[in-house]
This record gives structure tokens, sequence and C-alpha cells, in this order.
């Protein structure tokens, strides 16, 4: 007569919510963190020219001017007799503001010299043209 064998007993496997939290909540806080480092200049679309020399400043006041000649100064729109009276009060605070000229490539030479002036008859002598990196 023949003992029958009993059969071993499958092993029940259990998914473990606990380290799966872990790792879930570890993802979200590395792309939380990593998306913080992402940064992106809103503002006025502009087709910027190349240099190989650009770099970045810090207090900073932009104006703008678009391919159709349209000014703005930290995006809002203004005319060109308007750039005085808005710069005028920002750089009486006495804090060494530079003034970054951006300008789509399209914009005509003279356009471009005119803005110049209008910021340096508010004051300012601190104007740097921005420019894309050469790689882009």
């Amino acid at each position: 007569m023949g003992f029958i064998k009993p059969r071993p007993k499958l092993k029940e496997y259990k998914i473990e919510l606990i380290p799966l939290i872990d790792i879930v909540f570890t993802l979200l806080i590395f792309f939380a963190v990593t998306s913080t480092f992402i940064y992106f200049q809103k503002g006025i679309e502009l087709d910027l020219p190349n240099s190989e020399t650009s770099n970045t400043l810090a207090k900073t006041l932009t104006l703008s001017l678009d391919k159709n000649g349209t000014l703005f100064v930290d995006q809002s729109p203004v005319l060109l007799s308007e750039v005085k009276d808005k710069l005028t009060p920002l750089l009486l605070k006495g804090n060494e503001l530079t003034v970054i000229l951006s300008a789509d490539k399209q914009v005509s030479y003279e356009k471009v010299i005119q803005v110049m002036d209008a910021i340096r008859l508010s004051g300012s002598n601190r104007i740097v043209l921005q420019t894309q990196d050469h790689g882009n």
C-alpha cells in the first residue's frame, strides 16, 4: 500500500504596499525638486541673435522689442516716449540696476538705438543686449 505524499502548500504571495508607497513618494519628491530647477524665461517670444559670450546678471530689468517693433517693459507694453517715466523711478532707488534689452533680430538697428537712447536718458548706463547661446 503506497502512501500518497502530501503536496506542499503553495505559498501565497502578497504585494506589500509600504515599500510601494515609499517608492512612489520618492519619485514624487524627485520630480517635484527637479522641476524647480527648470527655468524658462516667460515673456515676449523673441528670436534672439546668437553670441558665444552671453551670461546672466542679477538685479535686472528687461526691455523687449518684438519683431513688430512693440516695446515691453517687464512684459507690459509701453510707448518709446514712456520709457523714461517708467525707468527713472526704478533707477533712483539707488540700486545698481542693469537694463537688459532683448530685441528680435528682425527689428531695425535704428529702433534698437532709439530704445537705448531712451534708457540712457532715464539715467541708466548699464545696458546689456540679450542674445542666445551660440549652440542654440
